[in-house]
C-alpha cells in the first residue's frame, strides 16, 4: 500500500442574503441619508455605492460595519440627482450579498438672491430689457415680461419675473417695469386770416422729435367764432399715441376785417323829375357769408340844374369790414323838346275800332313809348287828338294836334216780300240787312208799310217808320205785297220788276 495522503477540511457557508428596502431622502443642499433593511446574520459589512446616471459609474462611498442600517452620503453637490445601492460583504469567504434596489434623491439646490435693476425707463422706440444680479454673482437669470421673453419696446406697466438657470442655484423676484411716455412739447404756431376767409392748416412744432416711423393722429382746432378777434388753437384730439406725452403750447388764430371798397354809380336826372335810386357797386373786395349792407346814399341837396356829390350817407357794413367810399356825381340837366304833329285827315266810320293815331315827330332818331289818344266819344262828329300815354324819355313832348273825323256808318235793309188771300189780314211786314251791320246795342225804331188797298193784286212794301240814329246812313229796298184770290179764280199778274 502507498503511503496515507494529508487530511484536510473545508467549511460551507450559506449566501448572504441582500439587503431590502433602501431609501433615499435629501435632507439638505448637500447631504442625503440612506436607510436600509438589514437581512443578513453573518456578514462582514455593508458597502455603499452611488452613480449619477443609475446605469454605471458606480462608486464606493462607504464601508460600514456589520449591521448597519443607514448612513449620510454629506459634501453632495446642491441640485444633482444621485443613485445609490447597498450589498453585504463576508469577509470568511469574501462574499458578497446581491445588490438591493436602487434609491435615489436629488439634493435641492442652493437659494440665491436675484436683484432687478432698470425697472423706471422711458420709451424711445427700442427694446426696453431690464437688468438683473445674483448673489452669488455671475448666475445665469431668465427674465419674463408678462410672460414674454421679448422685452417691451411700448410704453406702459409689465410684470417682470427673473429666474435663476443655474444647476445648483435656485431663486426668482419679481417687479413691474414702468416705461414711460417720452414727453415731447408741441408749440402751436399763431395764424390768422381776413373775415370771411377759410381757416388756414393749423400747424404747430415738435421738440424733441417722434422716433422715426412714428406719427400723429387727429389736428388741432380753435375756439368757434367768425368775428374780427383773437381765438385760441387748442390740442383738440392731436396725439402722438400712448407713447408720448404731449405737453401743448397754444397760440392764437387773429381774425382781421375785410377791406372792401364801394363805389356810387353816377347818376343824372332832368330837372323837375325825381330823383333815381342812388345805386353803388362793390369795385375792391367782396361780402362774405350772407352778410349785406345797410343803409343809403345821399347827395347834396338842391334841384338847379348842375351837379352834386353823391356821398355815403347811411351806407354801412358791420364790425368785420374796412368799409372805403369812392363819391359819385349827380347831375341835375334841362330836358330837351320833340315836336309831335298830329296827321290830318285821321277817321273811322262809326262803330269801328280806332284806328293807331299816326303823327310825325321833329327828331325821327327820338324812341317814342305809349300812343296817342283823343278825347272820348262814339258819335258821329270831331274828337281832338291828345298826347294820351305818348312819352319819349329824356324829352318834352309838343304836341301839335288835329281833329279825328266819325262818319256815318251805311246800312242796307231789304222788305221781304209778302203775301195773303184776298179778304185775309196783313201779315207782318218783316226786313233784313243786305249790306253794313249795326253797332254797338242799336235798334231799328219804327215799322214798315204798305201801299193800301184790298184788292187782288202787287202793293209796294215801303220804308215807312223804320229809322236808325244820326250814326247811320240808311238805304230802303221796297218788297212785294201779293194779294191773291181766293179758290176758284186764276188771276194772272205780269211780272213787275223794280
Amino acid at each position: 500500500y502507498s503511503a496515507n495522503s494529508n487530511i484536510d477540511s473545508a467549511i460551507t457557508f450559506a449566501t448572504l442574503p441582500a439587503p431590502t428596502g433602501l431609501s433615499a431622502t435629501a435632507v439638505s443642499t448637500t447631504q442625503i441619508d440612506l436607510a436600509w433593511t438589514d437581512n443578513a446574520a453573518d456578514e462582514s459589512a455593508y458597502r455603499v455605492e452611488r452613480s449619477l446616471t443609475g446605469t454605471g459609474g458606480w462608486t464606493q462611498i462607504a464601508d460600514l460595519p456589520a449591521d448597519s442600517t443607514a448612513v449620510s452620503n454629506t459634501s453632495l453637490t446642491p441640485g444633482t440627482t444621485y443613485f445609490y445601492r447597498v450589498r453585504a460583504y463576508r469577509a470568511a469567504d469574501g462574499a458578497y450579498s446581491a445588490y438591493s434596489d436602487t434609491a435615489s434623491a436629488t439634493t435641492p439646490k442652493e437659494n440665491a438672491e436675484v436683484t432687478l435693476h432698470d425697472l423706471s425707463q422711458v420709451y424711445d422706440g427700442s427694446q426696453k430689457p431690464v437688468s438683473a444680479t445674483t448673489v452669488p454673482s455671475g448666475l445665469a437669470v431668465v427674465i419674463t415680461y408678462d410672460g414674454e421673453l421679448t422685452p417691451p419696446t411700448d410704453a406702459g406697466e409689465y410684470a417682470v419675473v427673473a429666474a435663476i438657470e443655474d444647476d445648483q442655484y435656485q431663486g426668482s423676484t419679481g417687479g413691474t417695469l414702468v416705461v414711460s411716455p417720452k414727453p415731447i412739447t408741441v408749440t402751436a404756431d399763431a395764424q390768422s386770416k381776413v373775415y370771411g376767409d377759410n381757416d388756414p392748416d393749423l400747424t404747430y412744432e415738435v421738440y424733441p422729435a417722434l422716433v422715426s416711423g412714428d406719427s400723429f393722429s387727429g389736428a388741432l382746432s380753435r375756439e368757434p367764432g367768425e368775428n374780427v378777434g383773437g381765438y385760441p388753437i387748442l390740442q383738440n384730439t392731436l396725439s402722438a399715441g400712448s407713447n408720448y406725452t404731449i405737453t401743448y403750447v397754444p397760440a392764437n388764430l387773429a381774425i382781421t376785417t375785410r377791406p372792401i371798397e364801394v363805389t356810387a354809380d353816377d347818376k343824372s336826372k332832368t330837372v323837375g323829375d325825381n330823383d333815381p335810386a342812388l345805386t353803388y357797386q362793390v369795385t375792391d373786395g367782396s361780402l362774405a357769408f350772407t352778410d349785406q349792407f345797410t343803409g343809403s346814399l345821399i347827395r347834396d341837396p338842391g334841384e338847379d340844374i348842375g351837379t352834386y356829390p353823391i356821398l355815403q350817407g347811411t351806407l354801412a357794413l358791420n364790425a368785420n369790414y374796412d368799409l372805403s367810399f369812392v363819391p359819385g356825381t349827380f347831375t341835375i340837366t334841362a330836358l330837351p323838346t320833340v315836336q309831335v304833329t298830329v296827321d290830318e285827315g285821321q277817321s273811322k266810320v262809326y262803330g269801328e275800332n280806332d284806328p293807331v293815331f299816326a303823327y310825325t315827330a321833329s327828331d325821327p332818331t327820338v324812341e317814342f313809348t305809349g300812343a296817342l289818344s283823343r278825347v272820348k266819344g262814339e258819335n258821329v262828329g270831331a274828337y281832338t287828338i291828345t298826347i294820351g300815354t305818348l312819352t319819349a324819355e329824356g324829352y318834352q313832348i309838343n304836341l301839335v294836334t288835329a281833329n279825328f273825323s266819325i262818319t256815318p256808318k251805311p246800312i242796307t235793309v231789304t222788305a221781304d216780300n209778302q203775301s195773303k188771300t184776298v179778304g185775309d189780314d196783313d201779315p207782318l211786314l218783316t226786313y233784313h240787312i243786305t249790306s253794313g251791320g249795326l253797332a254797338f246795342d242799336d235798334q231799328f225804331i219804327g215799322s214798315l208799310e204798305r201801299e193800301p188797298g184790298e184788292d187782288v193784286g202787287t202793293y209796294a212794301i215801303l220804308q215807312g217808320t223804320l229809322a236808325l240814329n244820326a250814326n247811320y246812313t240808311l238805304t230802303f229796298i221796297p218788297g212785294d205785297f201779293v194779294i191773291n184770290p181766293s179758290e176758284g179764280f186764276t188771276i194772272f199778274f205780269p211780272l213787275i220788276t223794280r
